[in-house]
């Protein structure tokens, strides 16, 4: 552990260490509102797969192009069952579906008013300034794309 301190003293006389801002507890907050909208994009994936799955195994194969167009939601929302039960499965999907894509407008919205927010600033010179711009983020959701693709 000694070294630690001497390596680090080192990286700093040669001018390879960068400043940086704790992010603040709002800040974090956004954070995992963000990972929260990328687990509900995963549990809506799921609830796709299931859907299909189930449709898939009865035989109710979708050949119109691709999937979960409003043309595909108009033919999965047309499939009806002989059986009682199938009924209750494919409306238990198509609910739980419903819910998630409810959440995810739920969230974005949320996460759109941070984006409008002052982007956090970044030590620079001994003052904290604004952070630079990213040509793959457009506009002032620029801490907010950082964010959201840092976290995958």
């Amino acid at each position: 552990m000694s070294g630690m301190g001497s390596e680090s003293a080192r990286l700093h006389r040669a001018g390879e260490l960068t400043a940086v801002r704790v992010p603040t507890p709002a800040e974090e907050a956004v954070r995992d509102l963000v990972r929260a909208r990328g687990d509900v994009l995963d549990d809506r994936k799921r609830m796709q797969r299931r859907l299909n799955a189930v449709l898939m195994r009865h035989g109710r194969i979708w050949r119109g192009g691709s999937e979960w167009t409003l043309t595909h939601r108009g033919w999965v929302v047309g499939q009806v069952f002989d059986e009682p039960a199938l009924n209750r499965v494919v409306a238990t999907y198509r609910g739980g579906l419903a819910a998630r894509e409810a959440e995810l407008r739920a969230i974005e919205a949320e996460l759109a008013t941070w984006a409008k927010a002052p982007p956090p600033t970044t030590l620079v010179a001994g003052t904290w300034t604004p952070s630079p711009s990213s040509a793959s983020c457009p506009d002032s959701r620029v801490w907010l794309c950082t964010t959201a693709t840092a976290l995958g």
